[in-house]
Order: C-alpha cells, then structure tokens, then sequence
C-alpha cells in the first residue's frame, strides 16, 4: 500500500501542477493510470475526488500567493523593476519549472534569481536587470543563516548604472529611467540589527 507520505505528495502535485489536476478532472481514473503513480483503487478514487473538490482551486491560489510572497519578500526591488505583467509571467515559468520543494524564502529567491539572470542573458529585456539582480543576490548572500562561529563575510557587487540614483528610484516606486551609466563597486556587510549595509568601494 502507498505510504502516507508518497500520497500527500501526489495531493500536493495537484495544489501544485494545473495541468495535472485538470488531467485528473477530466479523465478521472485513466490519468492516473498514465502517470506512472502508484495507487491503489481506493488512492484512486480519493485523489479524483479531491481533484474535483471546488476548494482544490482556493488551495491554490492560498499556495501561489505564498510563493510570491517568498519573492516579493527577498527581492523587493527586482519584482518591482519587472513590473506586475512580467513578474507574473515569470514567476508562472519559475513555478512550472521547479515544484515548491523548500519552505525556506531565501532558497526559493536564490533559484528564481538565477533562472532571471540565465533569461536576461538569453535575451530578456529589462533595463537594469543585470544591476539590480547583482545586488539583490549579493544581499541574500548576506543573510544566508550560518553557525554561530562562522563570521559573516563581506560582499562586493559591482554595477554600471550610479547605484544611489538606480536604488533612490526603486525605492520610491518609481520606473528607473536614463540612470547614469557608471561602473561602481560595492561591498556589503550586516549592521548590528542584521540588515545589509553598503558602502561605496570605487567609482570610475
């Protein structure tokens, strides 16, 4: 017989995965048969109930919304430079691609950050991504938790837009636009409350 975990599993890939869920809604039985899950009849039978339960779908917008909130939470500034439309867009292929796997915020942030900078290497287009994704990602690195001993490194980013005006704007809401080019070094470090703290390291 399954085991408890395997099948809060298959339940948690119907939160997770519309696709399959709507497999399951529509062909009941035979879906299951297809994908190479291994249920007895009476598993069977609860997880086609479950995908056809109206409350699946509350389920999962309650599981996207934590998941956004993961991101908007450790990259604040790189969700409000991609904008409403295309961080939807984006954070829907991140999801499609990597299952929640990890309560963690910090490891969920790190993954779709690398999948973006892949993108904007491959083509993506959004004025000072490459910058903002730099120091978003060097700041993470800071807060990554450690043993008590280990002593928190510094970080260095360097940037190539001038990061007081690139940053200002962010901050306030704003649209960054016709930021001056300036290639700027960076180092970070934790303050005594834990946050970040950046310093100007060179400037060209």
């Amino acid at each position: 017989r399954l085991s408890e975990a395997t099948f809060q599993s298959a339940f948690s890939r119907l939160v997770t995965d519309p696709a399959f869920r709507d497999r399951i809604r529509t062909c009941g039985p035979a879906a299951l048969s297809s994908a190479d899950i291994d249920l007895d009849d009476d598993e069977i039978s609860h997880l086609v109930a479950l995908a056809r339960m109206p409350g699946l779908d509350v389920m999962r917008k309650l599981h996207k919304g934590f998941r956004m909130n993961k991101l908007l939470s450790m990259l604040p500034l790189t969700c409000r430079l991609l904008g409403t439309t295309r961080l939807v867009r984006e954070a829907g292929a991140f999801w499609r691609s990597r299952p929640a796997s990890s309560f963690y915020y910090l490891e969920e942030a790190e993954a779709f950050a690398s999948l973006l900078d892949r993108r904007r290497r491959e083509g993506l287009r959004v004025p000072y991504l490459g910058d903002i994704l730099a120091y978003e990602q060097a700041a993470m690195q800071l807060r990554k938790p450690r043993p008590p001993e280990e002593a928190t490194p510094r970080v260095e980013v360097e940037l190539r837009h001038n990061p007081a005006q690139l940053l200002q704007a962010l901050a306030r809401g704003e649209r960054p636009r016709r930021i001056q080019r300036l290639r700027a070094g960076l180092i970070g470090e934790l303050d005594e409350t834990g946050e970040p703290r950046w310093s100007l390291a060179t400037q060209e």
